[in-house]
């Protein structure tokens, strides 16, 4: 009979060891895979839209469109009219370059390169009321490090000109080559009709024919495509960005005659309007388009990329440039959302089931931050969604599983603002929670042990009770 109770009993403990040392204890599940912190501001709604509607209203923007970006997410800043089409003129030659650095990167250019000048060319770059760089004809003077020098810093049109008929043989097939960039970086809605920006009655032709485009066909583009396009060829080619910094350079014309490129970017040192906080990158000027700019320059620290098209007077075209990037600096703060290492939950607040210890500190696993307006209501516009619901026990612990790695998240959230726009999709704000440090799982021993300790603790505290409660 003996026998038997110890066998039961044996029978009874191995189960419920078994039990314990299979079963996580939890008692409640979060919501874990859904969302937090979704109210939005009733008079304001935190997006781009109406952060920029104030900043223009504030400034008295008066350019046709304009847009700021940071320079390496592409997170739109501000945004008026971006996505009309609207003349270019002479920053048409980004995309001009772009090719040529390509042809280069291809192997089928060297800055060496002898670049001929055909009459055609040579006459257009004397020709009366364009920005240019006289060039004379020949076979082989040039350099296309030369004609680089002359489209970027002073603006040359017959500079680009040249660069085009070696490429392609005549202009406008070089011009179909511009549009087979645009649509390679994923830009459909554009019109070209030079390879320089000219209005498309100037197009060279190889004959001496008249062009078949009017005076009043410019190369459009919208804003937010022509700053992507300076944002690629700035992160492709840097020699870009560091030839429009120039502010003037000797160019020789011939062996006896020599011009000075001035460049046409007046934000740069001893310039009327002198910024030192600006760099590059390209201007233009067409009837149609007006008066319009690309530069580069910095928010807290992060580079940063803004375009004005249309402005009607020289002094509008750097004045309203000059007032947007002031307000955009004074309105807008590089913010930390999630930092890495920062704790997401105390060790006091988890349990870990087979752990080696009883709690772990758990912490972002990355960095995510972005440009935010300044005083924004971050509690009430940010939303994290998270993968999976969370665990607790019956004593509202997070509930964990060891072994845990500091490299293995035990979730991933992500997180959606209403001021989170780009120039692609959207940022990644995406994020995971991972412990602090490495936690081995016990073995079967000390498993075994704890169960056995809190089994008999449990007993021992109700026989107490039970002879508390006779007595």
């Amino acid at each position: 009979m003996k026998n038997n109770w110890t066998k039961m009993l044996t029978i009874f403990l191995v189960a419920l060891i078994g039990v314990n040392l299979t079963v996580l204890p939890t008692t409640a599940l979060a919501t874990g895979a859904g969302t937090v912190d979704a109210t939005s501001s009733t008079t304001d709604d935190g997006t781009v839209e109406t952060f920029s509607a104030q900043i223009s209203e504030n400034i008295g923007l008066g350019v046709d469109a304009a847009m700021a970006i940071d320079s390496e997410t592409g997170q739109i800043l501000f945004d008026q009219n971006s996505a009309t089409l609207h003349g270019i003129a002479s920053l048409t030659k980004l995309i001009s370059l772009f090719v040529v650095y390509d042809e280069i990167a291809a192997g089928n250019l060297t800055l060496d390169t002898k670049i001929p000048v055909s009459a055609e060319v040579a006459a257009l770059s004397t020709a009366a009321g364009l920005s240019n760089v006289p060039l004379v004809e020949s076979t082989d003077y040039y350099t296309l490090d030369n004609l680089i020098d002359a489209a970027i810093i002073g603006s040359g049109n017959a500079a680009v000109v040249a660069m085009a008929e070696y490429i392609s043989g005549f202009e406008q097939a070089f011009v179909d080559k511009m549009g087979e960039k645009l649509i390679a970086l994923g830009i459909k809605d554009f019109e070209l009709y030079t390879a320089s920006g000219l209005a498309g009655s100037w197009l060279t032709t190889t004959d001496g024919s008249a062009s078949p485009y009017t005076i009043d066909q410019e190369n459009s583009m919208q804003a937010r495509d022509i700053l992507f396009v300076a944002r690629e060829i700035v992160n492709q080619y840097p020699d870009v960005l560091e030839r429009s910094n120039i502010t003037s350079k000797t160019f020789n014309v011939t062996d006896t005659e020599t011009v000075t490129l001035e460049n046409t970017n007046l934000f740069l040192p001893g310039n009327t309007y002198e910024r030192s906080d600006v760099s590059g990158l390209k201007t233009g000027t067409e009837t149609l388009a007006g008066r319009c700019i690309i530069i580069m320059s910095q928010i807290d620290g992060h580079d940063v990329m803004l375009v004005t098209l249309g402005a009607n007077t020289e002094a509008q075209r750097y004045e309203d440039t000059g007032n947007l990037l002031t307000a955009l600096q004074e309105n807008l703060a590089w913010t930390t959302l999630y930092e890495e290492g920062a704790t997401w939950l105390n060790a006091e607040d988890t349990t870990i089931y087979q752990g080696s210890i009883e709690g772990v500190d758990l912490q972002y696993a990355k960095t995510n931050a972005m440009f935010l307006p300044v005083d924004y209501d971050l509690d009430s516009q940010l939303v994290s969604t998270y993968d999976a619901a969370f665990q607790y026990d019956a004593a509202g612990k997070l509930s964990l599983s060891a072994p845990l790695t500091v490299d293995e998240s035990i979730n991933t959230f992500n997180s959606t603002i209403d001021f989170d726009e780009t120039l692609f999709n959207q940022l990644d704000l995406s994020n995971a929670i991972v412990p602090a440090e490495n936690v081995e799982k016990v073995s079967i021993v000390v498993q075994v042990a704890r169960i056995m300790e809190d089994l008999f603790s449990g007993w021992v505290s109700d026989l107490q009770g039970l002879i508390g409660g006779n007595n």
